[in-house]
């Protein structure tokens, strides 16, 4: 009878009732299998994201990388006719493995003005 009363201690959910509150076998039951669930789960989701197996199998090397690129248009305004941005247009293709590309952008105040002389 000792292991009787062990296992109805080990109930999580009295009935709220006053002649109901005593503590069962079935939710002591209750209790234990949702205990060995929410541990099992615990132990495999934490195995499962300590594990680093798929972080280096981005890349299998330096030769699948290509940093070819094309700028096609490279703006600060709306487009003026005449007016010719340096990078627009610029293209590199790296025949290597690998490489780096470092573009300095200074942006500068411009002012037109449309000036006519009347004669």
């Amino acid at each position: 009878m000792g292991l009787m009363q062990a296992l109805k201690s080990l109930d999580s959910f009295p009935r709220a009732e006053e002649h109901l509150l005593q503590k069962s076998k079935s939710g002591a039951l209750v209790s234990i299998v949702g205990l060995v669930i929410m541990a099992t789960l615990f132990f495999h989701e934490l195995t499962y994201y300590l594990s680093t197996y798929t972080v280096h199998q981005v890349f299998e090397g330096s030769s699948h990388v290509n940093m070819s690129h094309i700028i096609h248009n490279l703006s600060f305004r709306p487009e003026y006719p005449g007016i010719h941005n340096p990078l627009d247009g610029t293209m590199w293709i790296l025949r290597g493995a690998s490489g780096t590309f470092k573009y300095y952008i200074k942006p500068l105040l411009t002012l037109r003005a449309c000036i006519r002389s009347v004669m």
